[in-house]
């Protein structure tokens, strides 16, 4: 387009010549008024045409003869004190090499035309040739340029002084092409109209704007390198397809209006508006500036900056004052070069980075292309063009209305500080057109969407006061920091799976933070992990800050949790085979923490507090909670079905309601540090693992277990129970761990803790698919009380070792071939000892049995070189001292208390290796031989071969032998035997004396004799009536009292049997007739009788009819003739 070139320096007029010097000379000076004598053409320099002469400087002078006609100026210059056209079909024409100076009013109602067609294109023009000349009337004052305007062929100027100005009246128009040098005042109409490639420059002087200035049929208006004052009646408009140009111009006041089809308003060079109305299409072009001054810009159309299809130089608006407003209904259009990253269509300012571009409230600014400026926003930003991005850049921006990408545009903010009031929204209206924060700071305000909008952060961002929905995406490597609570209505999603894993964050930057709202974050790192990764986290900016999630808000996914989390929404892992990870800072849960859908949930080496109604849940299986290094205080651990708590490190667990099946894996312990609800089934250790240190402890003075779960030992699959790899214990050696009433402890392994059971525990030998047949619970160390069922089966068994039990309740086992518990170096104080099944409870070492009720069919083996010690116990089933093939230690039961009890309806049975009492293998005792006597109640039985030492009162029943009908020997030693009179001593008798196959008492302890003596011969043995069993001997320590009842199987031929008492034996005599027993029949047999009847010896009843008298003596007489064979 034609622009402005620097006029000449010298005056145009003095390049007129010697000839215009000579015409000039010619014109009058007088200020006589002159006219233009007839309607012809003719030259104004011709002294003829005039009624008194040519015009002076200071002549008045009149167009005014009716008809058509021209008067040229031509080749010379003219001037007049006033000029009136009346004649409207006048023309005034200064063609060429000419100019006209006007001193005064200029009245046209015709046509002054400068330069024309055909015109050589000299210097031709117009001049103000005093302070003021106005220009009034109706007609057309011409600048008829010859070709575009663009030299002083056609010139408006001044003479003189360059502060003359030139009034065009309100009735008046300047058009066509050519240059405006002068100050000029328009009241009318300025309109370049010449045609398309034609001009109007508007140049050098100010210009004043009242009415309207324009540019029609194809021309251009160009206002150049001046100040355009315009009042508020003030136009400068286009037309169509003709253009007003503003070039290096500044313009204040009135309406610039961009009207026509194909025409527009263009601002070109650096332009400065201030207090102007702009309407229709106006037009930053290429490299180009708009400074907007103090007094703003009222936009009621569309200002464009820049074009796609423009060179992409530097184009944009700027603000050159503190302040300054965009107002109005328009729009302010960015459509640079590219996507918008670059300087081809921007705003910015002028001067100082502080001055402020406030949009208005109705204004809008849209398209793509850089915002440097300090931006108030109280209107409309719209990045609406598909492909391409607004920039919001440099300096602060201020939103109190919306900001909005849409039409698959992009609005994003980068490296500034966005501050919102509460409801000024950023908009995101779909998936394509998102919203970028770069290293924004954004503080109060909305992000919201209609539809599917998104809003992506990249670099590190913080947020402030904002409350937003849509989706949210924390892209790659970036950190999002917020500072404030923030009101979340939308989805968050940290990172992408297909991105490349780097630091992505949400992080708590303020001391509280509190994300409330109804949306929802989720965690989703790099696909190849599994969520234990810095590839999408919660993180904090000091570790003390705390993030809360609110009511409705959900974190969802996987990846890292590192900030102190406080949850009152919910917490969801929810991908398969990926975790969320509970790490670093302490946790607080008032909502739910669940794993779902195959994902799983982990906390480690962290405090999770939960209030009494969180859980934590896992929804299944394959959807496990896993505990690795972390104290759990509060709430519950639930599932719907099958889910699956684990346990790794050394974690610990407070004032918690668990369900579901709870694993603490290998080398792990749990430490239960208050009173826990178990409602759930506990397994420690596993079978197939390495077998390590793994357990649940007593981590405080006294804990409950309560309700209706299960605790399962099941440590290595190769041992049998009695090894760390699945134990309970403690933290505190004088912790107690108590055991609910429904509560059951299962499986095999160790128990060390100081335990109190209300429950079950079952030694169930579950489960065991290799390794020893039979696997054990072994309960040791610390004190155990038992108020409920200690129990075994499936082949396993409880083993108690180095302990103390308090038994309030029943020990037992409902195996059928395999013995269920057994005892080693311990005390069992109390309680009741039942195998249903008839096998017995084995014992090893030194082992304490005080109180017990052992009950009928059950027994206690006393194994091979251990000792069973009692104060007293109730003996309703066997008390089994070795086994006879044993190896033949010493193996014992010892009383501890004097006149300690074992009572009861059972046996203590003595099982001496070999069968022979010669050895210390079985053998009863007390533990203070002089001081403390041991007893066996009126229904108990001592049966079998070995040993009693020290002292011993015998109530019930003494049968010598290992069955009913054997025979066998118990010694007594180094004490006593006293017989009571409800005891029962029986005796068989298999063979002959002299084969030692009958029952007897022997030994050196004494052996004081009462209640009943029961005698049979067995095993078909029929007596020969010779025999003389001696069933007590007592050597030195003698023999005293006598069997109040005899019990004797008559069956000898040479009977009736009896019984002979002498001080060191008690014998069974099958033949009557030897009295005294010494197996020879003579005179003192006689002397024995007659001192039996004297006495009133039942003995002496010799013919058995009742009554002693001389049938007696005779029957003795008989019997002693018959001898004894």
């Amino acid at each position: 387009m034609p622009q402005y070139q620097s006029k000449k320096k010298a005056h145009p007029a003095l390049l007129i010549g010697a000839v215009g010097l000579a015409v000039s000379a010619c014109a009058g000076t007088s200020h006589a008024q002159t006219a233009w004598g007839s309607a012809i053409d003719g030259s104004w320099l011709d002294t003829a045409r005039w009624t008194a002469g040519v015009p002076g400087a200071t002549t008045p002078a009149t167009l005014g003869l009716a008809g058509t006609y021209t008067t040229t100026l031509q080749n010379g210059s003219g001037s007049y004190g006033s000029l009136q056209i009346t004649n409207p079909s006048a023309v005034l024409s200064v063609f060429n090499n000419a100019k006209l100076v006007a001193n005064g009013t200029t009245t046209n109602n015709g046509l002054i035309q400068i330069s024309g067609p055909g015109a050589p294109g000299n210097i031709t023009g117009f001049e103000a040739g005093a302070a003021n000349v106005d220009l009034m009337g109706t007609g057309v004052l011409r600048l008829a340029h010859p070709t575009n305007g663009n030299s002083d062929a056609a010139y408006l100027y001044y003479s003189g002084a360059a502060t003359n100005t030139l009034t065009n009246a309100s009735t008046h128009t300047i058009a066509g092409s050519g240059r405006v040098y002068t100050a000029l005042i328009n009241n009318g109409t300025v309109n370049a109209d010449t045609g398309a490639g034609t001009t109007l420059f508007m140049i050098e002087q100010p210009k004043t704007n009242n009415g309207l200035m324009t540019a029609s049929n194809g021309g251009v208006l160009q206002v150049n390198g001046i100040a355009l004052t315009q009042s508020s009646g003030g136009v400068s408009a286009s037309s169509d397809d003709s253009h007003v140009q503003f070039l290096n111009a500044t313009v204040s006041g009135g309406t610039i209006d961009g009207a026509g089809t194909n025409g527009s308003v263009q601002y070109l060079g650096t332009d400065l508006l201030d207090g102007v109305t702009l309407t229709n299409l106006n037009n930053v072009v290429n490299n180009s500036l708009v400074n907007i001054g103090a007094n703003g810009v009222v936009n009621n159309g569309l200002w464009t900056v820049s074009d796609p299809s423009a060179a992409g130089n530097f184009t944009r608006i700027a603000t050159s004052a503190a302040n300054a407003i965009v107002s109005g209904t328009g729009t302010i259009r960015l459509q640079g070069t590219g996507t918008g990253n670059n300087d081809s269509g921007y705003l910015t300012y002028t001067g100082s980075a502080s001055n402020v571009l406030t949009n208005g409230a109705s204004h809008s600014i849209r398209g793509y292309g850089r915002v440097y400026s300090n931006l108030v926003n109280n209107g409309t930003v719209n990045a609406d063009v598909a492909g391409k991005t607004m920039y919001m850049i440099d300096q602060p921006k201020t939103n109190n209305g919306t900001m909005t990408a849409s039409n698959g545009g992009t609005l994003q903010f980068s490296g500034i500080t966005v501050t919102g009031n509460p409801t000024a929204q950023i908009i995101s209206t779909d998936a394509s057109s998102p919203v970028q924060m770069v290293n924004a700071t954004m503080t109060g305000g909305g992000f919201t969407t209609s539809g599917t909008g998104e809003f992506q952060y990249f670099g590190t961002d913080t947020l402030s006061n904002l409350t937003v929905n849509g989706t949210h995406s924390i892209t790659n490597n970036t950190l999002v920091n917020l500072a404030t609570n923030l009101v979340n209505n939308g989805n968050w999603f940290i990172s992408a799976p297909t991105a490349a894993g780097n630091f992505t964050r949400l992080s708590a930057a303020a001391p509280n933070v509190t994300i409330s709202g109804t949306g929802s974050i989720r965690l989703q790192g790099v696909a190849s992990g599994n969520g234990d990764n810095d590839s999408a986290y919660l993180t904090y900016s000091t570790n003390t800050n705390q993030m809360t999630l609110g009511p409705n808000q959900d974190l969802l996914g996987y990846g890292r949790v590192y900030t102190n989390l406080v949850n009152n929404g919910e917490v969801i892992a929810d991908v398969s085979g990926k975790g969320i990870f509970m790490i670093d800072q302490p946790k607080t849960n008032n909502g739910t923490m669940t794993a779902s859908n195959g994902g799983f949930l982990q906390f480690r080496n962290t405090t999770v507090t939960g209030n009494p109604s969180a859980q934590i849940i896992s929804t299944d299986s394959a959807s496990p909670v896993h505990m690795a290094d972390v104290t759990m205080t509060g709430g519950g651990f639930t599932t719907s079905g099958t889910g699956l708590f684990r346990y790794t490190g050394t974690s610990t667990l407070n004032n918690l309601t668990v369900n579901g099946r709870h694993e603490i894996a290998n080398n792990s312990t749990v430490n239960i540090g208050t009173d826990l609800v178990n409602n759930g089934d506990w397994f420690i250790s596993a079978p197939t693992a390495a077998g390590n240190f793994t357990g649940l402890n007593a981590g405080d003075a006294s804990i409950t277990m309560s309700g209706t779960g299960t605790i399962r030992l099941q440590g290595v699959q190769s041992g049998n129970g009695d090894n760390d790899s699945a134990y309970l214990y403690y933290t505190n050696a004088a912790n107690q761990m108590t055991l609910g009433a429904n509560q059951q402890l299962r499986g095999y392994g160790r128990v060390y803790t100081n335990l109190v059971n209300n429950g079950t525990i079952n030694a169930d030998n579950t489960p065991n698919a290799s390794g020893p047949a039979s696997k054990g619970m072994f309960l040791i160390e610390q004190p155990k009380t038992n108020n409920a069922t200690i129990t075994s089966s499936n082949g396993g068994f409880w083993y108690i070792r180095d302990c103390t039990i308090t038994n309030n309740g029943l020990m037992t086992s409902a195996n059928t071939a395999t013995p269920g518990g057994g005892f080693q170096s311990c005390t069992i104080n109390g309680g009741t000892l039942s195998n249903i099944a008839g096998q017995y409870f084995g014992t090893n070492g030194a082992v304490n049995l005080n109180g017990v009720n052992i009950t009928p069919n059950s027994g206690v083996q006393v194994t091979n070189n251990s000792l069973v010690s009692t104060t007293g116990m109730t003996n309703n089933g066997e008390l089994a001292v070795n086994t006879v093939g044993a190896p033949g230690n010493f193996t014992r039961i010892r009383v501890t208390a004097d006149m300690g009890t074992i009572d009861g309806t059972g046996t203590v049975r003595l099982n001496s290796v070999n069968n022979l009492a010669i050895n210390d293998s079985a053998y009863l005792e007390s533990v203070d031989p002089a001081n403390v006597t041991g007893v066996l109640g009126a229904n108990q039985t001592l049966a079998g071969i070995g040993r009693v030492y020290h002292k011993w009162v015998a109530r019930g029943t003494i049968t010598p032998g290992q069955t009913s009908t054997g025979s066998g020997e118990i010694q007594c030693i180094s004490g006593s035997l006293t017989f009571a009179p409800t005891t029962n001593y029986i005796v068989h008798a298999n063979d002959t004396p002299a084969s030692g196959n009958f029952d007897r008492l022997t030994g050196s302890s004494s052996k004081a004799v009462d209640g009943t003596l029961t005698f049979s011969f067995e095993n078909g043995y029929t007596p020969a009536g010779n025999e003389r069993y001696d069933v007590i001997t007592s050597g030195a320590g003698g023999i005293s009292g006598t069997f109040d009842t005899l019990n004797l199987e008559q069956i000898s031929p040479t009977g009736p049997v009896h019984v002979v008492y002498t001080g060191e034996k008690v014998s069974v005599v099958a033949c009557y007739a030897d009295c005294d027993g010494s197996g020879t029949l003579n005179i003192f047999d006689y002397i024995c009788f007659g001192n039996a009847y004297s006495s009133g010896d039942p003995y002496a009843n010799c013919d058995s009819n009742g009554s002693l008298n001389i049938f007696d003596y005779i029957c003795f007489g008989n019997k002693f003739a018959a001898g004894c064979p």
